[in-house]
């Protein structure tokens, strides 16, 4: 909506928390191969069980919409294509 309005372009690299707006910090090299090697340990381990997502949204409230690095969600058919996730959709260690 706000690139639709002319507020940010699809280039800028902003989170949403509690309402206000965070540049987010370029991805250095040793960040991004540990992202990277993070995501392919947690697709074997958890096969088909979960999905991994890397550096998407996520949803926690009406003002927050972080961009973590990687989620543990919940399997949906449309892979979340219709909404971004919440905070219910995160997998939780089982006990």
């Amino acid at each position: 909506m706000m690139v639709a309005k002319g507020v940010l372009t699809t280039y800028d690299r902003i989170e949403l928390i509690e309402g206000e707006m965070f540049d987010m910090a370029p991805m250095g090299m040793r960040h991004s191969a540990i992202t990277s090697r993070l995501n392919e340990l947690l697709i074997w381990a958890v096969k088909r069980s979960a999905t991994v997502v890397l550096g998407g949204p996520v949803v926690l409230g009406e003002f927050s919409e972080p961009q973590p690095d990687l989620m543990l969600l919940k399997r949906r058919a449309d892979f979340y294509s219709g909404a971004h996730p919440v905070a219910a959709d995160a997998v939780t260690p089982q006990a």
